[in-house]
């Protein structure tokens, strides 16, 4: 939505309407039952702010990172599947500060948050991929 706007030279006006063409389910209705919303002197980044903190993630970023540092690779998972949900787990880590310079600092930290437990779980799949159990008992 927000690379659309920029690409369409949308005015906040434009922006607010097609959200709210776009909303659906839950979020509809939380629109409906909202009148300061429905306000015509809202702002983009007021209205998108009221969106965001009424749906962001309920888990708190020790959740998120314990998951991080516990993640491993399933069995009907690929190598580069298990690194996007590592790195999805990570971005969710991510502290949100007001400073765009730290923000930023903090987003690039992120992916390299996501090798950590690739490091930890990459001897499992090198054993379990390359040496049967099998073999151990012929030495």
């Amino acid at each position: 939505m927000e690379s659309s706007a920029r690409i369409g030279c949308w005015s906040e006006f434009d922006r607010i309407q097609i959200t709210i063409l776009k909303l659906s389910d839950v979020a509809k209705i939380f629109y409906s039952s909202n009148p300061e919303l429905q306000k015509a002197d809202i702002s983009w980044e007021n209205f998108r702010a009221k969106f965001l903190h009424r749906f962001r993630d309920v888990k708190s970023d020790l959740y998120h990172f314990m998951k991080l540092q516990t993640a491993r690779q399933k069995k009907d998972e690929t190598p580069p599947e298990f690194l996007d949900r590592c790195c999805s787990l990570a971005m969710k880590t991510v502290p949100k500060v007001e400073d765009p310079l730290l923000q930023k600092f903090h987003y690039d930290q992120a992916p390299k948050e996501a090798n950590i437990p690739i490091i930890f779980s990459y001897p499992t799949l090198v054993l379990s991929n390359s040496i049967t159990p099998t073999l151990y008992d012929d030495y």
